[in-house]
């Protein structure tokens, strides 16, 4: 599980798409990320949703956004990402909720 806040935006992309990268670096990855503390995305922000989730499909993975956000679920939908991505508004049970 990856979870982001904050801002994903053009200045914050570059930070998030490396922990994506890390994220996605072993095949067969089944990644949930965590975007229910992003205040605000913009296109920098789903682009690299968009590469992330091409790798892990590429390596036979998978990925859920866990989003509840309205701003950042209208955005996905607004850009078709919402048909794109499998979308969720809470965490699976089977997935440990970081402490801290």
């Amino acid at each position: 599980m990856l979870t982001l806040q904050g801002e994903i935006d053009l200045s914050t992309a570059p930070g998030v798409s490396a922990r994506l990268d890390a994220a996605t670096a072993r095949p067969g990855t089944e990644l949930v990320v965590d975007l229910r503390a992003v205040t605000f995305m913009d296109c920098s922000g789903l682009s690299v949703l968009c590469r992330a989730r091409e790798r892990l499909l590429r390596g036979g993975g998978s990925v859920r956004l866990v989003v509840n956000d309205s701003a950042v679920l209208r955005l996905l939908r607004l850009t078709g990402l919402s048909q794109v991505f499998d979308t969720i508004t809470e965490l699976p049970q089977a997935v440990p909720v970081p402490v801290g």
